[in-house]
């Protein structure tokens, strides 16, 4: 008894003592971007203002977003950052959406490919990323006909692929390929072959950590203040997008 009562106040303390709340997850701009730049992300701003209303400190990584999803479930972090519901089954999430995502197909400019549903992706190529979930049916397609990239560059691997003609099609969030489109000067040449569909994005917290819904919590009040406050619609008017609510 003496044992497991010790064991206990242990791990209490262990608890009460993370005040730093590791958060991590693949470049996927601009919901979460460079840790060392000056626009992180704008999803990572709010829960860096969230947290740090209860006290508590955000530390952002960036990694693969397999090894991001395994390293919570390890309790080598604590979060993932831009979880939608497919990604992180078993996973502790918070009741307030940290962003909103938009998928589409892209192709290049002289294709002329439309997305209508299931069966006009017949014979298509579709690039993907290792780990990304957009709608079960389409999802379930591009397990059978699609081989995911893997890395923080899996993007732009796939757009270098699309522009070589050995992929045809693209599946991203509207707003992260507007954005690395933008950057890589090639707006002009890949355009949206159709919208598949949206979904909210959390910060979704591993599902072994006696922590997770306290942290969970501690975002969803902090964004709520964002919100009421102003501070939230100045962090996304920096990068170009609407509050989702």
């Amino acid at each position: 008894m003496k044992i497991l009562l010790f064991l206990a106040i242990f791990f209490y303390s262990l608890s009460a003592l993370s005040k730093t709340i590791i958060v991590a997850g693949d470049e996927w701009y601009p919901m979460n971007g460079d840790p060392k730049a000056d626009n992180p992300g704008f999803m990572i701003e709010i829960a860096e203002l969230a947290l740090k209303d209860k006290g508590l400190t955000l530390e952002y990584r960036i990694m693969p977003w397999e090894r991001a999803i395994k390293s919570a479930r390890a309790n080598s972090i604590h979060c993932i950052v831009g979880a939608g519901d497919l990604d992180a089954p078993g996973f502790v999430f918070g009741k307030e959406p940290y962003g909103l995502f938009q998928a589409a197909f892209y192709k290049n400019r002289d294709d002329d490919f439309q997305y209508i549903d299931l069966s006009s992706l017949s014979n298509q190529r579709v690039g993907t990323i290792l780990g990304y979930y957009y709608d079960e049916e389409v999802d379930a397609w591009l397990d059978r006909n699609s081989v995911p990239l893997a890395g923080n560059d899996a993007l732009e691997k796939n757009i270098r692929k699309l522009l070589a003609k050995r992929i045809d099609l693209i599946i991203e969030s509207t707003v992260v390929m507007g954005s690395k489109l933008k950057e890589m000067n090639l707006t002009d040449s890949i355009v949206p072959a159709g919208l598949l569909g949206e979904a909210y994005l959390y910060i979704a917290c591993g599902p072994n950590n006696p922590d997770s819904k306290d942290i969970v919590q501690a975002l969803d009040d902090g964004i709520k203040l964002l919100r009421k406050n102003g501070e939230l619609d100045e962090i996304l008017s920096r990068y170009g997008v609407q509050d989702w609510k």
